[in-house]
């Protein structure tokens, strides 16, 4: 019996640690995704509009030409593919990254899901992590380049309140998201 409980937890823990595909400090591109808790649908970077719009539903265009949906989601669109996402305070509990960041989360406790080796803070309300495709690294700060290298870079940026929660998430590439931030 005793051995039985023992292969058990032994498989069991297997199967818990197949299950996180994320390790802090690296980049994958499953980190551009979102994920609605609710029905368990994700929306990704490069995703078809169409696709997109199957977990998020039809959207409204904005007076900047990007598209609210319900539940604070926010989404641009280039060549009718996912640019960017971006999670607002409506978002909370019902959406998170595909690395679990959600909204009202403390910055230390979205470090320890991304990292803090290649962590760009630019003030105590804002947290960056940029990642170059074609040079397959972190970069270390923020800088603007061609829009067709900024098209290569991944950034993932988090907006936190005077407390310390965040209150923003978006991620996308560099082109998109220098437009918002």
């Amino acid at each position: 019996m005793k051995l039985k409980i023992v292969l058990m937890l032994i498989l069991f823990l297997l199967i818990l640690s197949g299950c996180s595909e994320f390790e802090v400090d690296k980049f994958s591109e499953d980190d551009m995704c979102i994920i609605n808790t609710d029905v368990s649908g994700e929306v990704c970077y490069g995703m078809s509009r169409s696709d997109a719009e199957k977990v998020l539903g039809f959207g409204t265009k904005n007076d900047l030409g990007w598209f609210d949906y319900d539940n604070g989601v926010i989404v641009q669109y280039r060549d009718n593919l996912v640019a960017s996402v971006s999670l607002t305070n409506k978002s909370k509990d019902v959406y998170t990254t595909s690395r679990g960041t959600g909204i009202k989360m403390l910055k230390e406790e979205v470090k320890e899901l991304y990292g803090d080796k290649y962590d760009i803070e630019e003030g105590e309300q804002s947290l960056d992590y940029v990642y170059d495709l074609n040079d397959e690294k972190f970069l270390d700060k923020l800088s603007r380049d061609t829009s067709e290298v900024m098209k290569m870079r991944f950034r993932i940026h988090v907006g936190f309140d005077i407390n310390g929660y965040s209150i923003s998430i978006s991620l996308g590439d560099a082109l998109m998201l220098d437009s918002l931030y």
